[in-house]
Order: structure tokens, then sequence, then C-alpha cells
């Protein structure tokens, strides 16, 4: 399993901000040589994230399953790679948008255009999804990165949820602190009422603190599984 690494990542943006540089000063002579580059490092960037999406997408399945039920057989996730690659090739579509890259003076294919698509039915999650189930949807894709994280490092992630709670019902909580539960991560948890960590927390004995005018206080009692 591979993630981008850092290095490629710095020269692909080099290399795109020298492209971009090239197309505002309208230049021609140096465009096939920062093509040939540009094209290499986002071919690479691109066999990196489907490496990545693969083992994610495996993870949230069952994560969506334990979080939405039965919703989650109509959910997807569709990759773009940031160029239409079943009618051309990435070469074939920066020769083809040359023209209007001139003219807004920025590459508009490319690694840097790539889009991860949630899907219902084929449909935007956003159109099909109500408020407490895009919330389970999200959360699902989330919790799949820590459990992704935590495979392929030393050290556990930490998971940051603000106000979590709110929207839930108690059907859908319980499947969420089940889930935490289960992920092995250290949890830091914020919300304006203190019985939303209640209803959160899945584990006894958690430390609570209370945020006030900026000074941060131990609460005396602990917020603890029912």
């Amino acid at each position: 399993m591979e993630q981008i690494p850092g290095s490629l990542w710095v020269r692909y943006r080099r290399v795109l901000q020298q492209r971009n540089s090239l197309l505002r000063k309208n230049v021609h002579e140096d465009h096939e040589f920062w093509d040939r580059e540009f094209v290499d490092l986002s071919q690479q960037i691109d066999l990196a994230r489907r490496k990545y999406l693969d083992r994610l997408n495996s993870l949230f399945g069952s994560l969506a399953k334990n979080l939405l039920g039965s919703m989650a057989e109509q959910i997807t996730l569709e990759y773009f790679p940031g160029w239409s690659e079943d009618t051309e090739s990435l070469s074939e579509s920066l020769a083809r948008v040359r023209p209007r890259e001139m003219v807004l003076g920025r590459t508009i294919k490319g690694a840097h255009c790539a889009d991860l698509r949630l899907l219902v039915e084929a449909a935007p999650a956003k159109e099909r999804l109500s408020r407490g189930q895009k919330i389970l949807f999200v959360a699902a894709l989330k919790f799949a990165q820590v459990r992704l994280y935590n495979e392929q490092h030393s050290e556990h992630a930490i998971l940051l949820l603000d106000d979590f709670a709110a929207e839930l019902d108690a059907t859908s909580m319980n499947r969420v602190r089940c889930a935490l539960g289960e992920l092995q991560c250290q949890i830091i948890a914020a919300a304006v009422n203190p019985e939303e960590l209640a209803k959160l927390n899945p584990f006894r004995g958690a430390e609570v603190f209370h945020v006030e005018h900026g000074k941060i206080n131990r609460r005396k009692e602990s917020t603890q599984s029912g």
C-alpha cells in the first residue's frame, strides 16, 4: 500500500508552477519538456492514489454498513484522476486544452484537479441523503482513513470530533459509539453541551475539560458510557 510521498508532491507542485508561468507568459519553446515532466509526475501520483483508495474503499464499505445499514449498499466512492482518461490520455488532454490554458494562464488538467466523488445510486450524495445520513457517511469515510493510517504507521492517529453528536438520534449514536470503540486511536471531542460528550464516549474514565473565556479547567467528573 502506498501513499503519495511528500517529495513527489513537492516535485509536482514545482513543475505545475513552472508550467503555469509559461502559460501566463505565452511561451511555446519549452512546453514539450515541461509537459513530459508534468505527465510523468501526474501518473505517478495517480497510481499512488489508486492503491490507497483500493484499500480505503474496502474499509469504508464495512464501516458504512455498520453506520448506515442497508443504505450503504447504494453508496460508492468514484475517483476522478483530473483528466478524462476514458477518452484520451493526459498528454492528449493537455494538447487539446492548451488554447484555453493560454487564455486562463493556468493548467486545467492533471493530478491537482483530481476528485473523490461520493455517490448514492449514481447521484451526488448531498442530493440523496438526509443531514444525519450525511454525517454518518462522512464519519464512515473518516473512520476508514483512521484505520488505514493505523495500519500503515507505527503510531496511531488522533481523531478530532467537534459537536458531532448534536444531530444524531439514539440509534445512530450507538452505532457511532461502537465504531469509535474499535478505532484504536486517541479521540478528542468538543461539544457545547456536556451531555453530548457522554452520548459519544465509548470508553470509561475519559478526561473532561471545560473551556470558558480562553481558560481551560479540568472537570471533576468524567464521562462514562451507559
